[in-house]
């Protein structure tokens, strides 16, 4: 998971929220097809936004077969369902049966939202929001004994992110080694072939370059990419010395 900066608000769906909020009232409704295509038709600014990469696990995906993510789930917020700031892109894997649902814990002591109030208020959510906060700082890839590269919640939130989202699930692992083998390690091999050669004035260049090409905001995995190259070169970001 990494950090998403927002965009500025689709033109169109403030009035489709103004005329779906006039549908609903203080008791949770049931969702209908008018409900859920208000907030679709911003599914492929999300995906844009999102350099077509899910949200949570950061798999590259097709907007088509996968989900507009409401952060506080309908079932419990939904006066909250067709506001731009409460929605993500979602994989199917990360949104539904076996990924997150509905499930949006909150910490000890901390109160949900009274419909028709707007977030925070009093909540403290406990599931990380990659447009608010920066999930580097609470979740990080280590290669594990028998298991290999997987996440570790550095924190409470990523802790539990990690497990309401089901991110160290086998086919989650089984992706994110294949990325390491197929995609990080003959990047790492190339590095370590340019390195081996000596002295060379050229290779902070070549290092940045390769770090940049694997690195790039448009490849899936990014988080998982750096602790790779964290865990072979420890002086990332820094050129091996």
């Amino acid at each position: 998971m990494i950090r998403i900066e927002r965009t500025a608000e689709p033109p169109g769906l403030k009035a489709r929220r103004d005329a779906q909020l006039s549908t609903v009232g203080p008791a949770s409704p049931k969702r209908t097809e008018a409900h859920d295509r208000a907030y679709k038709t911003v599914k492929r600014d999300l995906a844009d936004m999102q350099l077509r990469k899910c949200c949570y696990c950061e798999r590259r995906t097709v907007p088509d077969h996968n989900d507009v993510e409401h952060y506080r789930p309908f079932s419990r917020y939904w006066w909250l369902a067709w506001t731009w700031a409460n929605l993500l892109f979602a994989c199917a894997p990360c949104n539904r049966k076996g990924g997150k649902v509905d499930r949006f814990p909150l910490a000890v002591g901390s109160g949900q939202l009274a419909y028709d109030a707007q977030p925070p208020g009093g909540e403290s959510p406990l599931l990380l929001d990659p447009t608010q906060d920066d999930p580097r700082e609470h979740i990080h890839f280590e290669k594990v004994q028998s298991l290999g590269w997987t996440p570790i919640g550095k924190t409470e939130r990523g802790r539990e992110s990690i497990k309401v989202l089901g991110l160290n699930r086998d086919t989650y692992r089984d992706d994110f080694n294949h990325h390491v083998k197929f995609v990080v390690m003959p990047i790492v091999a190339d590095i370590r072939r340019e390195y081996a050669r000596g002295t060379n004035l050229n290779f902070v260049a070549y290092w940045h370059l390769k770090c940049a090409e694997l690195l790039d905001p448009n490849r899936c995995f990014r988080a998982l990419s750096e602790d790779v190259l964290r865990h072979e070169f420890p002086a990332y970001p820094a050129p091996p010395p």
